[in-house]
């Protein structure tokens, strides 16, 4: 299924689709905030952050990945509009949230690399 062609995209339209999608959950969560707490806001981002690394490349997800944990601190960890953590909490959920977002792209990337080279030999194999 190539999973809607989406690598297909040039490097320019993948960035631009995956910091879109970013902006976009950040700006819903943002008008939710009060509801669902700055910690949810965290795992959404998150899981907007893995929807883009199962369908982009490497670069595009990265930065996705950065701008989504410098909106999360910037916007919703307390004390909001700020670059900084007060809580120790706080920053180790940053940082955690950081880590994760960066190793779920670069594992995605190493499986569909993988996926390619079995793809490649199968097709080698079957005249």
């Amino acid at each position: 299924m190539n999973l809607l062609y989406t690598r297909k995209f040039s490097l320019q339209n993948q960035y631009q689709i995956s910091i879109s999608l970013v902006l976009l959950t950040s700006v819903a969560c943002y008008f939710s905030s009060q509801f669902i707490g700055y910690k949810t806001v965290a795992l959404l981002l998150l899981v907007t952050v893995s929807i883009v690394a199962m369908l982009f490349d490497i670069l595009p997800v990265l930065s996705a990945a950065v701008l989504s944990a410098l909106i999360w601190n910037f916007f919703f960890i307390p004390p909001i509009l700020t670059f900084h953590i007060e809580s120790t909490e706080d920053l180790l959920m940053f940082l955690m949230y950081f880590f994760i977002a960066l190793v779920n792209a670069v594992l995605t990337l190493k499986i569909r690399k993988e996926e390619t080279k079995a793809r490649d030999k199968e097709e080698k194999k079957t005249p």
